[in-house]
């Protein structure tokens, strides 16, 4: 008999089946990087009895963007908008777990705040495209994290 359809318990989550929706970043937050209606639906359509979807890319502060319209999760605004994600999936049975997202070099000055240099380890420029407001552009230098900074990004 195949595992798929049977339950399934790691620390606290218990699923009903083993089916589970893989992160898929959608970039469909509305303004202020809010999950909204259409968010909402995209989760709820999909989701199944006992089953387990996994979110897009969410943001946990404005410096970790790296595609325009990914939903936050750093404002008190974006939080209500995931609470009423979350609690469509649990009133149609499912289970829904975030995908915590800082992308660290991988970003552009476009989605930085006040157009700042991106963060990360080091100051080593990735290759590829960053989704900004104004279409695909270059992830740009990023500027090498100091020592004592690793606590403020660990605490956004």
């Amino acid at each position: 008999m195949s595992k798929l359809f049977t339950p399934f318990k790691t620390g606290a989550l218990s699923l009903d089946h083993r089916i589970v929706m893989a992160p898929l970043t959608r970039l469909r937050s509305e303004p202020g990087d809010k999950a909204g209606a259409l968010i909402r639906d995209y989760y709820t359509q999909r989701t199944s009895e006992g089953g387990l979807i996994i979110s897009e890319a969410t943001p946990v502060a404005r410096e970790g963007y790296g595609y325009a319209g990914a939903p936050g999760i750093y404002e008190d605004a974006q939080i209500e908008g995931w609470r009423a994600v979350t609690d469509a999936v649990h009133a149609r049975g499912g289970k829904i777990i975030m995908q915590l997202w800082h992308v660290g070099r991988q970003s552009h000055p476009g989605l930085q705040p006040d157009g700042k240099a991106p963060v990360a380890p080091s100051a080593i420029q990735a290759k590829g495209d960053a989704y900004t407001p104004d279409g695909p552009r270059p992830f740009s230098m990023p500027r090498a994290l100091e020592l004592h900074e690793i606590p403020g990004v660990i605490d956004q």
